[in-house]
């Protein structure tokens, strides 16, 4: 199948297929380590979804610090579907990011080192695809490594689309990701700030 990026062909190509070999026994203790920190001041979510989720090292970590929660992944790669659906309790949508239109929201989107790979004209398509998937947390984790060459702050311009997000959390992974300096940022939607408080109108005594 041909796609019509080139950083979508090389990713489901080849060069994907390599990548999803790769496997880092490390990588799901790292994992666990940083999304423990990443969930640990957000409310409670029974449902996730990655977007660009490679092998389902992030989701399967999820998944052991949220026993039960509803896990889902999208990625362009058949090589890493095949990967992930041999860890079982994902559900796989195999396609790539840009074609993935969301029939329904999940608690929790993350996103972690996939933007820095997306063609830079997609980029606020990809956006609107994480808002849109989201009911109420979005999680970018990206190298600050890469932005300091030039690459744009992803965070930030995610952000600046949608006038009613709000930053709830965010933190460096230190040494989980192999090296890398990566950063991650928590949003979450102000509709779900007012339907709580609305609700905790409701409930208050009279």
């Amino acid at each position: 199948m041909n796609y019509k990026t080139r950083k979508e062909n090389l990713w489901a190509g080849k060069f994907g297929d390599e990548y999803a070999a790769k496997a880092q026994p490390d990588k799901l203790t790292w994992n666990i380590a940083l999304f423990s920190r990443v969930l640990k001041n957000i409310s409670k979510i029974t449902s996730a979804i990655e977007l660009g989720a490679g092998r389902g090292d992030n989701l399967q970590a999820i998944g052991k610090i949220i026993p039960g929660i509803d896990l889902s992944a999208v990625e362009i790669n058949n090589k890493a579907i095949h990967i992930i659906n041999q860890i079982g309790g994902i559900k796989t949508y195999p396609i790539s990011i840009l074609d993935f239109s969301p029939g329904k929201t999940w608690d929790f989107v993350l996103i972690k080192g996939v933007l820095i790979h997306i063609d830079p004209d997609e980029l606020k398509n990809v956006y609107r695809i994480l808002y849109k998937a989201s009911r109420c947390y979005i999680c970018i984790v990206e190298d600050s490594d890469m932005r300091e060459e030039g690459n744009q702050d992803f965070a930030e311009s995610f952000s600046s689309m949608f006038k009613n997000l709000k930053i709830v959390d965010s933190g460096p992974t230190y040494g989980e990701t192999n090296g890398s300096k990566n950063n991650w940022y928590v949003f979450k939607k102000a509709e779900t700030y007012q339907l709580n408080y609305h609700l905790s109108q409701w409930n208050m005594p009279r």
